[in-house]
């Protein structure tokens, strides 16, 4: 069968981490499968990394203003009235052309663009989809409402037409409000298998930081955030114990790469007296599989992204999380490790402290707790596949 990717995001590890596992899932329930991903309408330094010639991929231009309704309307009336339409932006035709190509059509797992990120085109694309007359399958998505009524609205038309899997419960209650069924699962990633990690003679710290103003609830957020939180009492425990590395693992890449912001990170924190050799970017980072295996090899993380929790919980890798959204908590509480998540407004380096020492005093016992939780979690990732193509919206 053909399978239609919408909305993938590049640039970004755990982006591309995502498609690896989507892909991973459908080629292990559908061995003759075709896969084309669609990339949204700006800057790329490349595509994801999933290849094979049962694979394409396509950057999409941007679906127009105002005049994009005009065009979802010669969409009804095509599928109506068999009436062929002539799209003021081309781009419709070519999604329409994408979707007469597929069997099935997905979003990519992804954030909330169809919620407070208010991803205006990719609720555009969304709705071309709904009018096309094809089921959109949400696979495991953070889905919701973004506070502005016209887009709302609009989403709730699309999603009342698609099947949608959430990886927060907190979406399902805010669907339901709107009178909207959806399904829980984890997050895709937990489909794919451990990497073998790289052997150090020390024991890494890994710590996955962000400058937070990316994102809609702390553009006014300091850069630096993180180096206010790794006070004395963190810097001690390295200055005190050789054995110990700091290891700063880039989450960016390419368009959005994130090395300056890395830079002043370590600049910042051996200022304040990390050792300089033992407080690492760590630049061999390249790929997201190699990212996979940054995190795998870590003793501990501490990270400030999501997908820092999702890969450090499927790889067994015991992780303190600085959660700056909902999703992080979401997963922090499937993963069995919500007494070591804190919200990033109620974060301060003795909570930051208390918590490491927790994870370093328990660490074998967290260790084998996540990698059975894993094992779990992996197996679940698989039901939206097997749900939506052979089971069916009223299957299951």
């Amino acid at each position: 069968m053909k399978y239609l990717i919408l909305n993938q995001n590049t640039d970004n590890y755990g982006d591309d981490i995502a498609a690896q596992a989507l892909a991973h899932i459908i080629r292990s329930v559908d061995t003759k499968s075709q896969i084309r991903f669609l990339y949204g309408p700006r800057a790329w330094s490349g595509t994801v990394p999933v290849l094979g010639t049962e694979i394409s991929h396509r950057v999409m231009g941007g679906m127009g203003g105002k005049t994009a309704y005009i065009d979802l309307a010669r969409t009804y009336l095509k599928r109506k009235l068999g009436i062929k339409p002539k799209y003021k932006n081309v781009e419709f035709d070519a999604l329409s052309n994408d979707l007469d190509w597929c069997d099935h059509v997905l979003v990519s797992p992804s954030g909330a663009n169809i919620g407070i990120y208010q991803d205006w085109n990719a609720l555009k694309v969304a709705l071309q989809v709904a009018i096309h007359g094809k089921t959109l399958i949400f696979h495991l998505n953070t889905v919701g409402k973004s506070g502005n009524r016209a887009f709302d609205l609009l989403a709730r038309f699309a999603l009342s037409r698609s099947m949608v899997f959430v990886r927060e419960a907190r979406c399902l209650e805010e669907l339901k409000t709107w009178g909207l069924h959806s399904r829980f699962g984890p997050d895709s990633a937990f489909a794919l298998p451990a990497p073998q990690p790289t052997t150090y003679t020390q024991e890494i710290i890994g710590l996955v930081p962000t400058g937070l103003n990316w994102h809609p609830d702390h553009q006014s957020n300091k850069s630096l955030f993180i180096v206010d939180q790794l006070d004395d009492g963190f810097i001690k425990r390295f200055t005190a114990n050789e054995n110990l590395v700091l290891h700063i693992i880039p989450h960016l890449y390419g368009h959005l790469d994130e090395r300056t912001l890395l830079e002043k990170i370590r600049t910042a924190l051996i200022e304040k007296g990390m050792p300089a050799e033992r407080t690492v970017i760590a630049d061999w980072v390249q790929s997201s599989d190699e990212y996979d295996i940054a995190i795998a090899s870590c003793h501990v993380v501490i990270t400030m992204r999501y997908h820092g929790v999702i890969l450090a919980a499927k790889n067994g890798v015991p992780f303190y999380a600085i959660s700056y959204e909902s999703k992080m908590n979401e997963a922090c509480r499937y993963t069995r490790m919500e007494s070591y998540c804190v919200d990033v407004k109620n974060s301060s380096s003795d909570r930051l402290n208390v918590g490491l020492d927790r994870l370093l005093s328990e660490h074998g016992r967290i260790s084998i707790q996540l990698r059975k939780t894993a094992e779990q979690l992996g197996k679940m990732t698989h039901f939206p596949i097997y749900q939506a193509v052979f089971l069916g919206p009223e299957g299951g």
